[in-house]
């Protein structure tokens, strides 16, 4: 039975850490389906030998992309963004050599960018954590005063 080559990614937004200085702590992995298969050696850093680029990168985080499995690895971001004030959208765009199969323009996913690019966003969550503190403040007042 014949499957399309298509890569999915179990997330494409990738938060800041509570401590909002930049630090990306979470990872994506990147599964592919069909006949296809992820070239090169177990342990390979696809960044590093050009088989994928990942473009708009923040100056500080150093994308990997480590060859686990032959139809799965993560994508993860190591250290922390210099400039933290904005989100950013990254683009990923594989190269032919990164699989045995199939080309890469014949695997679905296998660029993003533009209206599917990976986003960091730098945006922690602030206003739910204000609501959850006032809401804790409000109930802590209101027990103060009941018998």
């Amino acid at each position: 039975m014949f499957i399309d080559n298509q890569l999915t990614y179990s997330q494409s937004e990738f938060k800041e850490s509570e401590s909002d200085d930049g630090t990306i702590l979470e990872t994506s992995t990147i599964t592919l389906t069909g006949d296809a298969t992820f070239a090169g050696e177990v342990n390979e850093d696809f960044v590093a030998t050009g088989k994928v680029q990942i473009n708009n990168v923040p100056e500080g985080l150093t994308p990997k992309m480590t060859n686990l499995f032959p139809k799965t690895f993560p994508l993860c971001s190591a250290c922390k963004a210099v400039n933290n004030e904005a989100d950013v959208e990254i683009e990923l765009a594989f190269a032919d050599s990164a699989f045995n199969g199939a080309l890469a323009s014949e695997i679905g996913q296998s660029s993003r960018g533009g209206m599917t690019a990976l986003l960091l966003d730098f945006d922690y969550d602030h206003t739910s954590k204000l609501k959850r503190t006032m809401a804790e403040a409000t109930y802590i007042n209101a027990s103060a005063y009941t018998q």
